[in-house]
């Protein structure tokens, strides 16, 4: 038994590792990692969309209750705080989604002549729902934490008002259903 304690201990008598066990181990960190950013994206993207789409609800449902009550309702959005304010309701936009625009882009999304400027168009920052079911006109555009994503929800000008949502992708305004 003591001869074999012997031979383990001068079997086992390096204080570091081989060039090759680093690179086994590098090799899959990198894999790791490179599996797991694409992921990281998917959720950026699906939290951007899902704003938007939360968005044209609550327009939807402001329309509705100005028709129903006969009164103004309104839709109002911080640009600096990244939030929107309806009835007695405040909600903040999800992590990494902000109300802002990518530099060179031309707006509105239906007709885009002109550089946009302001992520909110809206006069005085809020959408106006009139009681005969009309929409104040304007845009409004979020975008990611890197900046790589545009997506807008506008009101054009127009005798029946209507909400759209569009995607800026490859250098064009794409109307998504």
């Amino acid at each position: 038994m003591k001869k074999f304690y012997l031979w383990l201990l001068a079997k086992n008598n390096k204080y570091g590792y081989t060039i090759f066990e680093l690179l086994v181990v590098i090799t899959i960190l990198v894999l790791l990692i490179s599996l797991t950013i694409p992921g990281l994206s998917f959720l950026q993207q699906h939290a951007i969309d899902s704003e938007l789409d939360k968005l044209q609800i609550i327009c939807q449902l402001l329309q509705k209750q100005a028709i129903n009550t006969g009164r103004k309702e309104y839709l109002t959005f911080n640009i600096f705080d990244h939030s929107y304010f309806y009835y007695s309701h405040s909600e903040k936009l999800a992590t990494n989604v902000y109300f802002g625009i990518i530099k060179g882009v031309n707006g509105p999304p239906a007709n885009p002549k002109e550089p946009i400027t302001t992520p909110v168009t809206f006069p005085k920052q809020r959408i106006t729902f009139y009681p005969n079911g009309m929409i104040s006109p304007g845009t409004m555009y979020l975008t990611n934490q890197d900046r790589k994503t545009l997506l807008a929800l506008t009101v054009p000008v127009s005798q029946v008002s209507f909400i759209r949502k569009y995607k800026y992708q490859n250098g064009t305004w794409v109307y998504l259903k």
